[in-house]
């Protein structure tokens, strides 16, 4: 008896969890642009420097999914001269953060999708209890490796044109 029990648990289980993965795993959806409007020619430019400066950031690219279907460095990373944080970058204009906006370019469904989501008002629920069970009841920790590898940081720029590294995001 204590074997069925046992196995009816971790076959929900197992369910439950494949099911949750789906969800938060899922594929976004196809792209319907035509390919000729990603893969940017200067983008080749990136990928051979950086091959050199930093092989492992083009090697996590290269395997990913962008790489894998031939987006580029350029393709999400380029701004225009009046963009806030953008910056000159070997003579091509570049921002170093890619926002929502910039994958709404391709994404245009996904980034609808998380406008109307309660995690892209993160801001907003700075005073609520969502704010408090995130930093009290989770912790620093959980803080630290959670919502602050992306949120949280207010990025700087220095003079010239830098951003400070003291204001940037642990990860993302």
């Amino acid at each position: 008896m204590r074997a069925r029990v046992f196995g009816a648990t971790l076959g929900i289980t197992v369910i439950t969890f494949l099911a949750f993965r789906g969800v938060m795993v899922g594929e976004s959806s196809a792209i319907t642009l035509s390919s000729s409007q990603w893969g940017a020619p200067e983008g080749k430019e990136c990928i051979e420097c950086h091959q050199a400066l930093s092989p492992a950031l083009v090697e996590q690219w290269r395997l990913g999914a962008m790489g894998q279907a031939g987006v580029n460095c350029y393709d999400c990373h380029r701004a225009e001269k009046g963009d806030v944080d953008a910056m000159d970058h070997n003579g091509y204009t570049i921002a170093l953060l890619v926002t929502p906006k910039d994958c709404g370019r391709c994404h245009a469904k996904e980034v609808r999708e998380m406008t109307g989501s309660h995690h892209a008002k993160a801001g907003q629920i700075l005073n609520t209890l969502d704010n408090y069970l995130g930093e009290v009841v989770g912790g620093p920790a959980a803080v630290a490796v959670g919502c602050r590898q992306c949120h949280g940081s207010k990025i700087e720029v220095l003079k010239g044109g830098k951003l400070d590294p003291a204001t940037w995001p642990n990860t993302g």
